[in-house]
């Protein structure tokens, strides 16, 4: 498979802080030499914030999407895979279904949400609002300065071992738009979701943050929950997926490696990254 590896290394506009060290601690760590030996053809494609909008949480991260969105562009024209690896969610997520076009189905791993919007966030994180800017719920003036970006209709979208979730995302999961997969009904939820979509969507977006991952697999950042999912449970997801939907392009987020002092993470990342694209 020929893969355009996107490394994108920053956390709120700040360059290789916190989960921003992640992507590069994954090339570090033999990213590339293990799909290479898988018989991959892997480039690499840097992504990095224009000067004077770095630190400025805002505008680097839109800075960010919109250079995702043409790198995934780029990769899908020249009939690659693109593998986005970023610090925030919202920048690879974005950027990715902008880049992709058509009609994407989404398949959201995390243990959060992502679905607060400025006016129910207790945090101001804007991490935690990067679904609903892919769904069309907030920023959206800023979106839609992102060339190719559309907003994706909830339908399409499954959120995949999400468990912690707050008032809001709970409010707007109820009204029944976005699918929320619990980690306990993975095998029989997901084959449902497909059979919904795949006549509909064009191609996948398999958007990976690292703590949907169960803590016994290793600490992957600051907001880690219990309850999650095994490492072959995303790999099995993830090929349920491209056996039914094209897949366009797949992101790796959300990686601290200050919080993996052992390195597991790192390993199972890796793992993940290698099941998936046999």
């Amino acid at each position: 498979m020929d893969l355009d590896l996107i490394v994108v290394p920053y956390e709120t506009g700040r360059r290789g802080v916190g989960m921003g060290a992640g992507p590069e601690a994954l090339i570090r760590g033999g990213l590339v030499e293990r799909l290479d030996r898988a018989g991959h053809d892997v480039r690499l494609i840097p992504v990095l914030a224009p000067e004077p909008a770095n630190g400025r949480e805002i505008a680097a991260t839109f800075s960010l999407m919109v250079q995702v969105g043409r790198a995934v562009e780029a990769a899908r024209q020249e009939e690659r895979l693109a593998l986005v690896l970023s610090g925030n969610c919202g920048v690879a997520a974005v950027g990715a279904l902008a880049g992709l076009g058509g009609r994407p189905a989404v398949l959201w791993f995390d243990a959060h949400g992502d679905l607060n919007t400025p006016e129910t966030t207790t945090s101001g994180f804007f991490d935690g609002m990067a679904l609903s800017v892919a769904l069309g719920r907030c920023w959206a003036g800023m979106a839609a300065r992102i060339p190719g970006f559309q907003p994706v209709p909830e339908r399409d979208v499954a959120l995949v071992g999400v468990r912690d979730l707050d008032p809001g995302e709970r409010a707007f999961l109820g009204g029944g738009g976005v699918r929320a997969i619990a980690v306990d009904d993975l095998r029989q939820d997901i084959p449902r979701f497909l059979e919904t979509v795949e006549r509909q969507v064009s191609t996948a977006y398999i958007h990976l943050d690292l703590d949907v991952l169960d803590p016994s697999v290793g600490r992957v950042n600051a907001y880690v929950a219990p309850d999650g999912l095994r490492e072959d449970d995303v790999i099995w997801t993830v090929r349920q997926v491209v056996s039914r939907v094209p897949l366009g392009a797949l992101a790796i987020t959300a990686y601290d490696p200050a919080y993996d002092e052992d390195g597991r993470v790192l390993q199972a990342a890796l793992r993940i990254a290698d099941g998936s694209l046999e």
